[in-house]
């Protein structure tokens, strides 16, 4: 049975730290990756700027924007010395 070339960090307990070297003290951590983003700028919006003269615009500019998650990022920590590891 042959190994996979990318093996998942949380996969091997064992593996020591690449910077103080204890053995058992990675812990796995993800976070997400996020951008944000503007409401999309549609029909309404833009009867709304028509109708008053750019003030819609204007609005959909100052309007909180939303975060979107495109994607996980995945590694482990070292308790010990706190280093992150790929």
């Amino acid at each position: 049975m042959t190994t996979p070339a990318y093996q998942n960090p949380t996969a091997a307990p064992g593996r020591p730290c690449i910077t103080c070297g204890k053995v058992g003290s990675l812990q796995p951590r993800t976070q997400s990756i996020t951008r944000k983003r503007r409401h999309k700028f549609g029909f309404l919006w833009l009867l709304i700027t028509l109708v008053t003269c750019g003030i819609g615009f204007l609005l959909w500019l100052v309007m909180p924007r939303y975060k979107e998650t495109i994607g996980v990022d995945r590694y482990v920590v070292c308790m010990a010395c706190g280093a992150r590891q790929v």
